[in-house]
Formats: structure tokens, sequence, C-alpha cells
């Protein structure tokens, strides 16, 4: 029962341990995320539509507009990515 937890994504890539299925693979980061000690330690990307379909507690991030932290102005260059992150109206520069 980890105290927190950032979830990125629910890709394909480890399939064959959970019989082939996207369902059980989804189902198997669904139980791993309810059991994070509190909900507020559990953070999870918006824009992945499979977390997204999970309707999990704590909070989201990405670039959608309806995630708890909203990732805008994005840019990368040479070995860094910056970004502003917004949520409740205040913007983090």
């Amino acid at each position: 029962h980890p105290k927190y937890a950032i979830l990125t994504n629910i890709d394909s890539d480890h399939l064959s341990a959970y019989q082939g299925s996207v369902d059980v693979l989804k189902q198997a980061f669904y139980t791993f995320a309810m059991q994070v000690a509190c909900p507020a330690g559990l953070v999870w990307c918006h824009d992945d539509p499979h977390l997204f379909d999970l309707k999990l507690p704590g909070q989201s991030y990405g670039f959608s507009k309806g995630a708890f932290w909203q990732i805008h102005n994005y840019r990368s260059g040479f070995f860094h990515s910056l970004f502003d992150l917004s949520f409740s109206g205040y913007t983090f520069k």
C-alpha cells in the first residue's frame, strides 16, 4: 500500500502478463490505484484514455481542460522541457 503514486499511462507493453486483455490490465491499474494510502497521494494523467475511463480519485494532470493540474505553454529544448502549470485559477510559470 504505497503512500503516493503517479500513473502516467496504461499501454499495451505488458499485455502478455495480463492474459492479453486490456480490460484485465486496466483492472490491475485500478486495483493498484485503490491501494494508495490517501486519495490525494494519487496523481494520474488525464490525457490517457484508459486512466480517464477508470474515474480514479486523486489529482489528474495533463493538457486537457478537465485536468486538475493543467499544462500550458509547453516547450522543449535540448535535454529539457518547460511548461506553465495551472490549477484552481493559479498559474505557475
